[in-house]
């Protein structure tokens, strides 16, 4: 599931990584970057793999710029195991390849320094960790980048996913700690955070649904504490789990269920996804695709989830010939959106030609088409069947997809 919507995903991908590695840091600017990290070398997380995107990456940045680097780790009692300056070459005039040698030189020692991390307690208090990341970047020069390499589910400190905390408020929890003074000071501070939701065994996977608001929660946090961008890498946790450690409590991810609103109906009409007129078949297919990959990763965060796929037309002479091409065109969206890896047996499809709930008179006196107004009854709609508007065409909904 999760490969079919990485694929969905893979049409916006480069414009994200370039945003991305802007934000975080990848620039190669001369301004000197003051870096602290977060090691999540625990129990129940998969090994930091040092050589990811958000690893490398950030740690040659510090190392080009010449910039301050601390490193904490994170258990039960989070503490700084390393620190370091980068000291700038002794000799002028060194050419870029020279630098960036250098640099790579001091990348792979900030790298042997990150794989030493080890946890000395039971349990994991990431809050805590990401509050002494803060106090290394209190009063850091130049450029402030925090990486945080964590799962996030914390078990202990203020924030102790063990009990429920996934079903809770993401902004009452941030205004909870800021109340009690528990936030991490971030002004200023850039936060990159990889492997946020990524768990190993022996702790039960969170659902796509359960990362989101994991990440919602830690990002409402940060940017309380002041932070001023926060962003959650794609990279991935090799899959081996650490091994030894010291005990980590499990998360019951059942327990955690989080209220499921239904989905918003989605309206595709010809601005976004058009069709040849009097046919099934898309105008722009590329165009279609791009829209529909977007959906499909709703209904593939959601599996349990189940759509009516609706298509209308505009008035005409032929009401059989409308009700027919509206059918077609709604089983041309869910054929694209099972392209996807949507399961048929959730997507129910229907055709209601002009004679929708929703439709819009588009004849005038004459019975001649307005088309301003017959252009906005040419659409596809899919609705969330526990959703308000499925209310609206329950009657008329056949008795298997």
């Amino acid at each position: 599931m999760y490969a079919m919507f990485k694929r969905a995903r893979a049409l916006i991908l480069p414009v994200l990584l370039a945003v991305l590695l802007t934000a975080c840091g990848s620039g190669r600017e001369d301004t000197p970057l003051s870096l602290a990290v977060v090691a999540g070398v625990h129990s129940n997380a998969g090994r930091i793999p040092l050589s990811a995107a958000a690893v490398s990456g950030r740690l040659y940045d510090a190392a080009y710029t010449h910039g301050d680097v601390t490193m904490i780790r994170c258990d039960g009692n989070p503490a700084v195991f390393y620190q370091a300056s980068i000291p700038a070459p002794q000799v002028e005039g060194l050419s870029e390849k020279k630098q960036k040698s250098i640099a790579q030189e001091y990348c792979a020692q900030l790298q042997d320094a990150l794989s030493q991390a080890t946890p000395q307690s039971e349990e994991v208090d990431t809050l805590q960790a990401l509050r002494l990341a803060g106090q290394a970047l209190r009063s850091a020069a130049g450029n402030k980048v925090l990486l945080v390499l964590d799962t996030g589910l914390s078990t202990c400190g203020y924030l102790d996913f063990t009990d429920g905390l996934l079903s809770a408020s993401p902004q009452e929890l941030a205004e909870a700690l800021e109340e009690a003074r528990a936030l991490p000071e971030l002004e200023g501070v850039t936060v990159c955070w990889a492997f946020c939701g990524q768990t190993a065994a022996p702790q039960p996977p969170l659902s796509a649904r359960q990362q989101e608001a994991l990440r919602d929660i830690w990002e409402a946090v940060l940017l309380a504490g002041g932070a001023s961008q926060v962003i959650f890498t794609d990279d991935f946790a090799a899959d081996q789990p650490y091994d030894g450690l010291p005990a980590v409590s499990l998360v019951d991810v059942e327990e955690a269920g989080l209220d499921v609103q239904p989905m918003e109906t989605v309206v595709l009409d010809s601005a976004g996804v058009a069709f040849l007129g009097d046919s099934a078949r898309f105008a722009d297919e590329t165009a279609a695709a791009k829209v529909l990959s977007q959906v499909a990763g709703q209904l593939l965060e959601y599996p349990d989830r189940r759509v009516c796929i609706v298509g209308t037309t505009a008035s005409g002479r032929d009401a059989a010939f409308q009700q027919a091409l509206s059918l077609d065109r709604a089983r041309a969206v869910r054929d694209m959106l099972a392209g996807f890896g949507v399961d048929e047996g959730r997507m129910t499809t229907l055709g209601l030609g002009a004679s929708d709930p929703w439709h819009v008179e588009d004849l005038d006196a004459g019975g001649r088409q307005i088309e301003p107004l017959a252009v906005q009854n040419r659409k596809v709609l899919i609705l969330d069947l526990d959703g308000p508007d499925a209310g609206l065409i329950r009657d008329l909904l056949p008795s298997a997809p």
